[in-house]
């Protein structure tokens, strides 16, 4: 019988690549990449559903597991998965410290340092932490990813919506209802600054 191994021995399945941000437990080390998309993110009847944030939170439903949480919609990079993603963020403690943070003089957007969001227990006993770590020039490599995956943020508002564009810029679901502006490379590309044309020395974002 031959010895060859079936799985290699360093072979380690990926636990994504793309899609939707799913936390880990342990650390989930990301660099926000996009002004926040702010929602209400509700479960009625079993549907989960978005809908555009407001002053006014919508009624829950009377089922058990019914739920309405304050929602962000975030373009993230992912190290672990050294992927660009959707990060539905509903958790509200690191909602607050993001805030903090981002209105903290010193520290400012969140594109310009990464966050560490460290999950640990299960079910109802998960806890979520927070860490920010020092600013640092954001790499080539997460430039690039983001410039070649455009999303609209603004399709987690449409019904079997798709945030993730085809190479042309196209989505194949309906107009989303007016909301406040999204930062994302098609949209911004002439708003802010250009992607610089010597990346080497100066790492900007379009937005």
């Amino acid at each position: 019988m031959s010895n060859d191994s079936f799985i290699p021995e360093n072979y380690e399945a990926p636990t994504g690549g793309g899609g939707f941000t799913k936390l880990q437990t342990g650390d989930n080390r990301m660099r926000i990449l996009s002004n926040p998309l702010m929602m209400w993110s509700i479960w009625l009847d079993g549907k989960p559903s978005r809908v555009p944030f407001s002053s006014e939170k919508p009624a829950k439903g009377g089922g058990q597991k019914d739920s309405v949480k304050h929602a962000w919609g975030l373009i993230i990079w992912n190290y672990a998965t050294e992927a660009i993603e959707v990060f539905e963020l509903d958790k509200q403690d690191i909602i607050q410290a993001l805030t903090s943070y981002a209105k903290d003089a010193d520290w400012g957007h969140p594109k310009n340092y990464d966050i560490i969001i460290n999950k640990t227990g299960a079910g109802m006993d998960t806890e979520y932490k927070f860490i920010a770590k020092p600013a640092k020039p954001i790499t080539d490599i997460i430039i690039k990813a983001y410039t070649d995956s455009p999303i609209d943020l603004n399709q987690l508002l449409v019904e079997g919506g798709n945030p993730f564009l085809s190479n042309g810029g196209a989505t194949s679901s309906t107009e989303p209802a007016a909301v406040g502006k999204v930062s994302t490379p098609e949209n911004t590309a002439g708003d802010g600054p250009a992607i610089s044309e010597k990346p080497k020395t100066e790492k900007k974002l379009p937005f």
